[in-house]
Parts: C-alpha cells; structure tokens; sequence
C-alpha cells in the first residue's frame, strides 16, 4: 500500500470515529410510522437514530410524566448522513487528487527515464541478452523492452525486462490492461 493510500485509510478511520455516535443525547419521542400507528421511542438528538426498541404507550407516558411527546424528527438522521456522506465525499476527492497528481508525475519522471542514456544502455543490454529475438514468441525481433514489474524503475534489475515485439508487447497490453510500460 502507498503513502496516498494510507494517508486516506488514516482519514476514513478519522471519519468512522467522528461520525460513530454513542446516543449520549437521547430524547423520549413518538413516531408515527406504516399505516398511521405510534411508537415511542429515545431518539438520539446527535445522529437522530432511534436509540431503543419501541417503548410500550404506558410504559413512555410513565416515563415522559404524562406530558406530550415531541414528535420523532427524522429530519435529524438525514442531516447527519448528509455531513456524514459530504465529509466522505471530501476524503475521497482530496485523496484521488493526490493520487492524480502523483501518478502525472511519476508518468513524467517515467517517461524521462525513458529517454535517458541509462534506459538506453539497459534497453540495449536486455535486447542483447535475448540475442535480438522476441522473449514472447522467440521468432519475431525484438523491438520493445518491457517492465515486468515497476519496483525498481530507475534502478531496474535487468531480469525485470524482457525484450519483446510489438505483437507479443500489444498481447501482454491487452492481457492486463493499459498499466504497463
């Protein structure tokens, strides 16, 4: 896992934490749910979740003291997941950008690689190593010096990259998408 990764798991952690409620503030209420029937329940005045069962009418009138119930807000609930679910939505937008802009400038710095007497020198060892011939199918000549993996760009073991033509370059393209080099 990369720093970008793990910096966002560290902020969703953050977040789950913020945005798990304990009902500390709770709140006798009567709720009229399917078909017009009441219920009492505590609804919790942070996240507006009913916090119990529903209490049997007797039981809540003994509790509330007779006196009339507030009505259930449900209101409160979709003002939580609406912050809830915005302060997500952040998370997730700062950190794609984050990896956006890392991965344009690892592209940039890969693609000088790329033209680097280094790459040159490493290009023309691999091709040597496979005397000329594709790695791939071993008949066509080699034209392509692929990474196996990005591990060590820069600093490549040359058993990381094969030579290959660009038959058997495109072949392996299509086989694991658009992700390699």
């Amino acid at each position: 896992m990369n720093d970008i990764e793990s910096e966002k798991n560290r902020a969703l952690e953050e977040h789950h934490a913020k945005f798990s409620c304990s009902h500390d503030t709770q709140q006798l209420r009567k709720r009229i749910v399917a078909g017009g029937s009441e219920q009492y329940v505590l609804q919790c005045l942070t996240c507006g979740w009913a916090a119990c069962q529903p209490i049997k009418k007797e039981k809540a009138f003994q509790i509330n003291g007779g006196e009339d119930f507030t009505p259930y807000d449900e209101t409160l609930h979709e003002q939580w997941n609406a912050r809830k679910n915005e302060e997500k939505n952040r998370i997730d937008r700062e950190y794609n950008a984050k990896r956006a802009k890392k991965e344009t400038e690892s592209y940039k710095n890969y693609s000088k690689y790329l033209k680097s007497q280094e790459w040159k020198r490493k290009r023309e060892k691999v091709i040597a190593r496979a005397n000329g011939l594709c790695e791939g199918c071993l008949e066509n000549p080699a034209e392509v010096v692929h990474h196996l993996n990005y591990d060590h760009v820069g600093s490549e073991f040359l058993f990381e990259l094969v030579a290959l033509c660009e038959l058997c370059h495109n072949r392996l393209h299509d086989n694991k998408g658009s992700n390699g080099g």
